[in-house]
């Protein structure tokens, strides 16, 4: 297999000729990664690749998608190590779930995200809005799958439902089950481009992986019966390699969506809002209460939904507090640094005068 079809494009070619490790290891493409081990291709191989340990060079834990720099492996062997991560075009982050500030990497360098959602309990429009803020802050093509249409007896309406909501989305009903829309949904896969599923248990991401494949890869279950909600199958990301289709990575579901640094993303999947921002009367207008709101004349007028702008203002919101957060993490952390330089040149100082 060529780099060019493992995803390399000539855009990588200026930072692989003046990298300091380009005589001393090969490109690789990481597939999947788990701890300690990354599993990556390269021209000729597949690899165990290590990843060094707190206190290394090593610009980010290996992430599923990323091109890095691996030794090149002994004679017979498949062990390597991973020397360096390459800059990531793009990457999908949300915020780790629980009560730590920091961002977690979905997948990178990836062309477009399937977002899967199916009609029944999973389907939550805002729930959407979320995945598209997410998608968009890395200028990532987002496409929306409506999956299971094989229980949906009006998926048409369905369809006619989510394209009015996201008119500039291409929207496509699937069901990886019977093979239905998967023709047309194939059209737009790339031989060298990647794309990665995204969206909650149970919506179809593994079967649809299988389908493609037309194998069994990935486990799958079915949703539970007292809810309809699905089961949390896929514990981690795969890359797979589909002939003729490109590359597909299938993320594990999500279940707490909050967007990274989203803010271009925010702004794309909320442009209808951000526009009629510009006509409000005070800048910093939260769009709830104020005098002079351009957003809630529109919302009176019905120009805009009342749900929108609920979840807009929501995510506004959680992005606001993740900046302040953020910011103040980023203060602590010079302060530490500043307050050990100052012990360090004490340190000397003292050390000279008593020489």
């Amino acid at each position: 297999m060529t780099l060019t079809q493992l995803g390399w494009t000539e855009e990588r070619e200026p930072e692989w000729h003046s990298h300091r490790l380009r005589e001393k290891g090969l490109q690789a493409r990481v597939i999947a990664s788990n701890r300690n081990v990354a599993q990556v291709l390269t021209e000729t191989q597949h690899l165990q690749g290590h990843i060094p340990g707190l206190g290394s060079r090593l610009e980010g834990y290996p992430t599923v998608g990323d091109w890095c720099i691996v030794a090149p492996p002994r004679e017979n062997s498949t062990q390597t190590r991973i020397l360096s991560i390459l800059t990531r075009r793009n990457q999908i982050r949300r915020k780790k779930a629980g009560k730590a500030t920091a961002p977690q990497v979905l997948a990178c360098n990836v062309d477009r995200a399937l977002l899967l959602t199916s009609r029944g309990p999973e389907f939550n429009q805002n729930r959407i809005d979320r995945y598209l803020t997410m998608i968009r802050s890395d200028q990532i093509e987002p496409i929306i799958c409506l999956t299971k249409t094989d229980l949906d007896e009006d998926w048409k309406t369905t369809e006619a439902q989510v394209q009015s909501e996201y008119p500039e989305i291409r929207v496509f009903s699937i069901s990886a089950t019977t093979g239905f829309g998967l023709d047309r949904l194939s059209e737009i896969l790339v031989t060298t481009q990647t794309s990665v599923l995204l969206g909650s248990s149970g919506v179809g991401k593994s079967t649809l992986t299988n389908r493609l494949l037309k194998q069994q890869q990935r486990d799958t279950q079915s949703v539970r019966v007292n809810d309809g909600k699905g089961r949390h199958t896929t514990s981690n990301s795969l890359m797979f390699h589909i002939p003729d289709l490109g590359w597909l990575i299938d993320a594990p579901g999500i279940r707490e969506i909050e967007p990274w640094d989203a803010n271009s993303g925010i702004d794309e999947n909320f442009a209808k809002i951000k526009q009629l921002a510009q006509d409000c009367r005070f800048r910093e207008c939260s769009h709830d209460r104020e005098k002079g709101c351009a957003v809630q004349a529109a919302l009176s007028q019905g120009h805009v939904s009342p749900r929108v702008l609920g979840n807009y203002r929501r995510i506004m919101r959680e992005q606001s507090l993740q900046d302040l957060k953020t910011d103040r993490k980023s203060m602590n952390e010079k302060k530490r640094r500043d307050k050990s330089l100052t012990k360090d040149l004490r340190r000397i100082v003292h050390n000279k005068n008593n020489r």
